[in-house]
């Protein structure tokens, strides 16, 4: 019987794990770029509530009896639904300017 010879293994090293140091910002940095998120979300919210009453609010006419006719207000009376659109934009907006600045 013949030997075969032994196959050469390419010479790979074990990777050693190198830590990377991830920045985690403090809670303060965290809870205000939340809050800014929420607010972002907010202005979004509202500048279609303002453009598109009636489509937006009916998109919203779902879940129980209590809900639909608490929406289908807004969608009866698309100028209740833009005023409070432009409410949510106001309030949005005032509340990213409340936040305090980032530091740097």
């Amino acid at each position: 019987m013949r030997r075969r010879a032994p196959t050469a293994k390419p010479d790979r090293a074990t990777p050693i794990p190198i830590p990377i140091p991830i920045p985690i910002p403090p809670e303060a940095v965290v809870k205000t770029r939340i809050a800014e998120s929420i607010a972002i979300m907010t202005i979004g919210d509202g500048v279609v509530a303002a453009l598109f009453p009636s489509r937006h609010a009916a998109r919203w006419q779902i879940g129980p009896v209590p809900v639909r006719r608490a929406v289908s207000v807004f969608v009866e009376h698309p100028g209740l639904m833009r005023a409070v659109g432009i409410a949510q934009v106001a309030a949005g907006v005032a509340w990213v300017a409340a936040l305090p600045p980032a530091d740097g």
